[in-house]
């Protein structure tokens, strides 16, 4: 038996998902939201831990120049890693 995961943990689990979303989908490459994130991320203790510091590589490396996101998710769980 697996012991519960915390809420940290639940909502490291959701970015994981949606960062990984966000690198497969092209629309995502050049919004706000995917590289704020990441930049976020990587300024982290946790962004520089090196699973972590290789997906934000692979979501650095699909970056387009910068527009405004007009998707409706927004990434509050990052508020809790700062």
């Amino acid at each position: 038996m697996t012991a519960p995961e915390t809420g940290r943990e639940k909502a490291f689990a959701i970015i994981s998902e949606q960062r990984d979303e966000a690198i497969a989908a092209p629309k995502c490459h050049q919004c706000g939201c995917l590289q704020g994130t990441v930049e976020a991320l990587a300024a982290t203790a946790a962004g520089r831990d090196n699973a972590l510091a290789s997906k934000l590589a692979e979501a650095h490396a699909v970056f387009k120049p910068k527009m405004r996101c007009h998707g409706n998710t927004q990434y509050d769980q990052l508020s809790m890693f700062r």
